[in-house]
């Protein structure tokens, strides 16, 4: 009856061991599989970082920008408001009909407006 009884056992235990093992090579499985997901996801956050790094770099170049063309726009409008030169009043009005990025219509208009006042421009 022991002998039977081990031997019982000793199934027992080999039919767990082998769900064990079957067990663990699913689980190892999915671990593979999860560290190549995480690997993935990871590499695409890092080229999201890099991307949203580069478009921070480029904002910051055009707010710069912008506050270097705010700037020539106030000398350029100081300097047309005191100019007594026909021609150099024409020409700040060029630059700042074209900082200001007016339409060929808003231009023409502009132009057309400010031709009596300075003897014609040009």
């Amino acid at each position: 009856m022991t002998l039977l009884y081990f031997a019982q056992e000793q199934a027992r235990k080999d039919v767990e061991m082998t769900a064990l093992r079957k067990q663990k090579r699913e689980l190892e499985l999915a671990l593979r599989d999860l560290q190549a997901s995480t690997a993935a996801k990871q590499e695409s956050l890092h080229e999201e970082i890099d991307c949203l790094k580069e478009e921070i770099r480029k904002l910051g170049r055009s707010i710069s920008r912008e506050g270097a063309n705010l700037e020539y726009l106030k000398n350029v409008t100081y300097k047309f408001l005191i100019c007594h030169d026909p021609v150099g009043k024409q020409q700040m009005l060029n630059a700042i009909t074209t900082i200001l990025q007016f339409s060929p219509q808003e231009k023409s208009s502009v132009q057309a407006q400010n031709k009596g006042w300075w003897g014609g421009g040009s």
